[in-house]
């Protein structure tokens, strides 16, 4: 553990006199730059105070007395910093002073501990504040954690206070030595583990941020898409068994709707609205954004009852790619279409103004 700065200052209060005219004396603790002033229930004229020294003139008994008090109290301050350092715990001003005066420490708190009440607290809130999906990535991120500190450190836990800078670079470096994560994966596991970091600052269980000084950067991903051709291959081929035809359609209906497969699973019969010129739309808010939208098609079919698991999209595309192709298709790949795709998103109206990143190609229309 890293030996932390430590710094005593006694100094006066001359503008907040007693009946007697004796101002009250403070005491500073600084460690680590942060500091912490406490009141010693002692006071002394303020002509007989050195402020160079932070000591009382010794011209009376009185100051002589006070002087005294003052090196017992910081030798004994010097005594608890070592005592915590050689335990191993992180000395704060806060914590030095609850020490020094007697009150009892608060529990140390171990970070498998706070993982687990945070993901409890996100279980009950799943489907009201927090989308399941959330709810399980953590707990996934919970079980990395566990399984990096068994394997790097040999221990069930850690206590919080031991999370430091060289603890979040060794987790990195598991998660993709180890669980084979790649970079994004890997940084979206350790975005959802300083969530838990900054839990345990807001509470003041931890003095020091370990991710102070590590930023997170995504790499670009190239998204992959359907061409036409292909997309027509899939509309057209004859599928024997209609659970994979009914995977099918859904999987073209969003190809053609540019709808994720949360919004998709969601639709229902309300979402379809007729304006006054007969038109038909999909009027719904997104799952992800909670943004409203209008969606019009002319074409293709509106409604499909959707009760289908989104793995089941990869067989259709299994009985209908071609024999040569490597392609590794997912659901996500519905939103992403050739442009030469003839796709009309003019007709989209939204609530709201969105953001479309080039990911997403804005420029198709829906026919």
């Amino acid at each position: 553990m890293e030996r932390t700065t430590f710094s005593v200052l006694f100094f006066i209060r001359r503008t907040r006199l007693n009946k007697h005219g004796e101002a009250p004396v403070e005491m500073r603790l600084t460690i680590n730059g942060v500091r912490i002033d406490h009141a010693l229930k002692r006071s002394v004229p303020p002509d007989l105070w050195n402020s160079e020294k932070g000591r009382a003139l010794p011209r009376t008994r009185e100051c002589r007395e006070l002087n005294s008090y003052l090196d017992t109290a910081k030798l004994r301050l010097l005594q608890l910093q070592r005592e915590m350092e050689l335990d191993g715990v992180t000395v704060t001003s806060k914590g030095l002073l609850d020490k020094y005066l007697g009150i009892d420490d608060a529990p140390r708190r171990t970070l498998l501990k706070v993982f687990r009440e945070h993901n409890d607290k996100c279980a009950k809130l799943s489907g009201i504040g927090m989308s399941p999906a959330t709810v399980e990535r953590y707990e996934t991120s919970y079980k990395h954690t566990a399984a990096f500190i068994a394997a790097v450190y040999g221990k069930k836990d850690v206590w919080l206070d031991d999370v430091n800078h060289k603890f979040i670079v060794d987790y990195e470096f598991y998660l993709k030595t180890e669980r084979r994560c790649a970079h994004n994966t890997a940084t979206k596991y350790l975005k959802n583990f300083k969530k838990i970091i900054r839990i345990a600052l807001a509470n003041e269980w931890i003095a020091k941020d370990p991710f102070a000084n590590i930023k997170f950067r995504l790499d670009e991903v190239d998204r992959d898409f359907l061409e036409e051709h292909e997309l027509k291959r899939v509309m057209e081929k004859s599928l024997p068994i209609e659970r994979l035809a009914q995977v099918r359609d859904a999987f073209v209906f969003a190809c053609f709707t540019g709808l994720a497969f949360s919004d998709l699973q969601r639709l229902r019969e309300e979402h379809l609205v007729r304006d006054s010129d007969g038109r038909m739309w999909i009027r719904k808010k997104r799952q992800k954004t909670k943004t409203s939208y209008f969606m019009s098609k002319n074409k293709t079919p509106m409604w499909f009852v959707v009760v289908l698991i989104a793995s089941l999209i990869g067989f259709v595309y299994f009985f209908t790619k071609p024999q040569n192709s490597t392609r590794n298709i997912e659901e996500h790949v519905s939103e992403y279409i050739d442009n030469s795709v003839e796709i009309e998103i003019n007709d989209i109206k939204k609530v709201e103004d969105i953001e479309f990143t080039d990911i997403y190609n804005c420029n198709k229309r829906l026919n």
